[in-house]
């Protein structure tokens, strides 16, 4: 039997479930009432969870999982769940997340996560659903670069993705996918799909950028939420992770349920990066989206799904405090390797072409060249603006090779603690940071390593792991749910299972490519 215990403001919500995970920390119709001003009120608003207890018996939970839900949360580290003074899990009333807290106190969680190189958004959820590297599946940074410099466009199209994913070995099982924002995934076969793009042309707004590319009853579904709340800047993060979870609740209800869910939630990353860690804001969002993790649960509770699913909560990046702006391309640019063309009003200088350009992911850049004799000549430039004006150290292609960043650029930039890379053309050198956090790091920066946290069906009780790589997750998911993911770089946790699983998985093939 389990009990689950939550108070706020004074009310206690008790639930009881036979042999089944329960982590409902407060009633589905409680959460479904956080208003976005009292998200925006954070700490200080009229919801807050004061204390959580959880008591549970020792048996395990040993069904193989029926469906899998995988939340990211941009910004999400081992912080937010482990007390600081000890490295052990924090009291959920002390907790900066509570609902993940319980969630790693009933199931698995990682004391460290290490991130991809680079450590930014596309890059990460792309390993987290290929298990390989970036240098291996195709997605290098958050944006493309082409002719004129680095793009607005995003990886956005399933198709810069190389290998299996877990979307595609799901649907060769014949199990239902669902998607909301999760990035890489625009033109997916998936089932069910709001793919994460962004406007780009002046004027657009988010539904009209996901019109055609979503799948129609969801749309319709965002277009109602829309109407409720409309005002000028619909959708905040906040909002949009809120209508995403409402997204999955309503498939939570529906006839036919999916049996792989990828949910990002990217609240917490804008409130980082726009106040940096630490900040009032990055607490608010956090515990914003935190609610929204206990909001889904409560749905699938209410469906009565939550004894036969696996839950999945990790972290896509770190994001740490920055203060100053570095931007490398003015170095090219004045040794004749960037020319600009003619500034358009209201835009600045923009690239016409470029023989060395950098392109940036926030801790760090990586550096291309149209030949080695021009690639030369940009880490001749780069390396005396290093020792001019610091900020960062040149890092070999080989030593960028090693930790799996991508192999088409020549090499790359390591920014300092505090130091952010931008790819702007324009302005000085160094200059204040318009933001207070950025991720993008390579993999040994400090703070970087990210969160992890699992429970439900299928997963040990009571497990502390030390480390892991993000990696290892899509493994582990693919021998969860009986996937052939083919020989990715990452391993499965196979000490994750509860214990009748490891042994059918002993006795079984390992379809996650662990060698």
């Amino acid at each position: 039997m389990i009990e689950v215990f939550a108070v706020a403001r004074g009310l206690r919500v008790k639930s009881r479930a036979p042999g089944r995970l329960v982590v409902v920390l407060l009633a589905a119709s409680l959460l479904s009432c956080v208003t976005t001003e009292t998200r925006r009120e954070g700490l200080g608003g009229q919801w807050r969870p004061d204390s959580v207890r959880i008591v549970t018996d020792a048996e395990e939970i040993v069904e193989a999982p029926k469906r899998l839900v995988l939340i990211s949360i941009d910004g999400l580290t081992p912080g937010a769940y482990l007390a600081s003074s000890v490295r052990g899990l924090a009291p959920p009333d002390r907790s900066l997340a509570p609902f993940i807290t319980a969630l790693a106190r009933q199931g698995a969680f990682a004391d460290a996560v290490q991130s991809v190189v680079p450590a930014a958004v596309h890059p990460a959820h792309a390993s987290l659903v290929t298990g390989r590297r970036p240098d291996k599946h195709g997605v290098a940074s958050d944006r493309l670069l082409g002719e004129k410099g680095v793009r607005e466009t995003g990886y956005w199209h399933a198709s810069r993705l190389t290998g299996p994913t877990l979307w595609t070995a799901a649907r060769e099982r014949r199990i239902g996918v669902l998607s909301l924002g999760w990035p890489s995934t625009l033109g997916a076969a998936i089932d069910l799909v709001v793919p994460d793009i962004e406007p780009v042309r002046r004027g657009e707004d988010w539904l009209a950028t996901l019109s055609g590319a979503t799948t129609p009853w969801l749309l319709t579904e965002l277009i109602d939420i829309e109407k409720e709340q409309r005002h000028e800047a619909w959708p905040t993060s906040a909002e949009r992770d809120a209508a995403l979870v409402t997204l999955a609740c309503k498939v939570a209800a529906s006839p036919q349920v999916p049996g792989l869910w990828l949910l990002r939630l990217r609240q917490v990353g804008r409130a980082l990066e726009a106040d940096g860690p630490g900040s009032p804001a990055a607490l608010s969002a956090l515990l914003s989206a935190d609610a929204e993790v206990g909001r889904l649960v409560g749905c699938l509770d209410a469906e009565d799904l939550l004894g036969s699913t696996a839950l999945v909560v990790v972290g896509s990046r770190a994001i740490l405090p920055v203060h100053t702006r570095i931007r490398p391309n003015l170095a090219l640019e004045r040794a004749g390797l960037i020319t600009l063309a003619s500034a358009e009003p209201e835009k600045g200088p923009a690239i016409a072409s470029w023989s060395a350009v950098a392109r940036s992911n926030g801790g760090s850049a990586f550096v291309y060249a149209t030949g080695e004799s021009t690639a030369v000549l940009a880490r001749a430039a780069l390396i005396e603006e290093a020792q001019r004006n610091g900020g960062f150290r040149v890092v070999s292609a080989t030593e960028l090779g090693s930790m799996g960043g991508d192999p088409l650029a020549w090499f790359g930039l390591e920014a300092e603690p505090g130091y952010l890379v931008d790819d702007e053309i324009s302005g000085p050198y160094l200059s204040p940071s318009p933001q207070r956090g950025a991720g993008g790091y390579l993999a040994d920066a400090p703070g970087s390593d990210v969160g992890f946290v699992a429970a439900g069906a299928g997963i040990r009780s009571h497990l502390q792991i030390p480390q892991m790589r993000q990696i290892d997750v899509a493994p582990t998911i693919a021998l969860l749910l009986d996937l052939e993911l083919g020989r990715p770089d990452g391993r499965p946790l196979v000490g994750m299972l509860a214990p009748k699983l490891q042994r059918s998985a002993g006795r079984s093939k390992v379809r996650s490519g662990a060698r």
